[in-house]
């Protein structure tokens, strides 16, 4: 008997193509970021083998891109800066994420101690132009594992080095060793710097308004650029929560006006159903809310005021709209 060959649709063939470029752009992703270098990852037996290969003679800094350093501490080598143009320079393979999120300039220099010339740092502050911007970084750059300090509100620290954001700076300070000493020096240069930098609290007024239950610091980020996979949808803020012991995230972001707000919201909307997304009726509805099911996860936001902020990749739609109902009341509320 022959069999019947079934035709496979053109909506299957289309969820196919773009399951399968989804998979590929993972792996090359992977790929290539096994060979991207960070130097805030680096080790500090790395930097010990990169001193035995270098020549540490100290030459007089240039007073225009010195290092300011408090007692105790001197130049080790003559401080660098490196602009969008040269950035690569310095940390090729990772230069792109700083210089979409409003890189000025970077500064690094290694310093030691006066009285130990075994400890030593290699420093590293990024100016950016906005504190937002300098906290997009530090957000979207945050190690795992790592603790919070007291030196910050944005600050958090790894086995052997300390990661900082204030005002419109992100610094990384990596220490030549794991001791206290060397977390000691650490914490006295980052101490001189911030209080001589100024800070900009006004710039995360959007932080204030997440609900309680997603306001840790350590669980917040910024995407300064391309959030979600969406070229339209930058500056947004994020937070990891609980919801009935499962987590999922909110986002919010400031469009400048409520009809750049609802606008943005049509087209992610869009966006969302031509990949794939189907729509799906709320219960309850708050406002212009609106739902979409897409891979097995729930996409729910709306709009207040010149704000768009919802809930993203919920593993259900109770947890999804339950998250909702918080936001609305809470920061909908606070935004009008």
């Amino acid at each position: 008997m022959k069999k019947e060959i079934r035709k496979v649709s053109k909506k299957e063939s289309a969820i196919s193509a773009l399951i399968l470029t989804v998979l590929v752009g993972i792996a090359i992703g992977v790929f290539i970021g096994q060979f991207q270098f960070n130097p805030a990852v680096i080790s500090h037996q790395d930097l010990v083998n990169r001193e035995k290969k270098t020549d540490v003679s100290v030459s007089q800094p240039d007073p225009k891109t010195a290092i300011s350093l408090p007692q105790g501490m001197k130049p080790m080598t003559p401080s660098e800066v490196f602009t969008p143009a040269t950035l690569f320079e310095k940390i090729n393979g990772k230069a792109e994420l700083y210089l979409s999120a409003g890189f000025k300039q970077l500064h690094c220099q290694r310093i030691q101690s006066d009285h130990d010339p075994e400890l030593w740092m290699e420093v590293f502050i990024y100016e950016m132009e906005t504190a937002s911007n300098a906290f997009s970084v530090f957000s979207m750059q945050r190690r795992d594992g790592g603790k919070p300090t007291e030196l910050s509100e944005f600050s958090y620290q790894t086995e052997n080095a300390f990661f900082v954001a204030q005002g419109t700076f992100y610094l990384e300070i990596i220490g030549s060793q794991v001791n206290p000493e060397m977390k000691q020096l650490i914490i006295s240069f980052l101490k001189h710097f911030i209080k001589n930098t100024g800070s900009d609290n006004a710039a995360f007024s959007e932080i204030s308004l997440f609900p309680d239950t997603c306001s840790d610091p350590n669980q917040i980020s910024m995407i300064p650029s391309n959030a979600f996979g969406f070229d339209k949808l930058d500056n947004v803020y994020t937070s990891r929560c609980m919801v009935n012991g499962k987590e999922l995230m909110i986002f919010l972001s400031n469009r400048g006006s409520s009809e750049n707000a609802r606008k943005l919201a049509d087209e992610y909307g869009t966006f969302l159903k031509t990949f794939g997304g189907t729509e799906v009726l709320l219960n309850p509805k708050h406002g212009d809310s609106r739902l979409i099911e897409i891979f097995g996860s729930y996409e729910l936001f709306f709009t207040s005021g010149r704000y768009l902020l919802g809930v993203h990749e919920a593993g259900s739609q109770d947890a999804a709209e339950a998250m909702a109902s918080t936001l609305y009341n809470g920061v909908g509320e606070a935004t009008q």
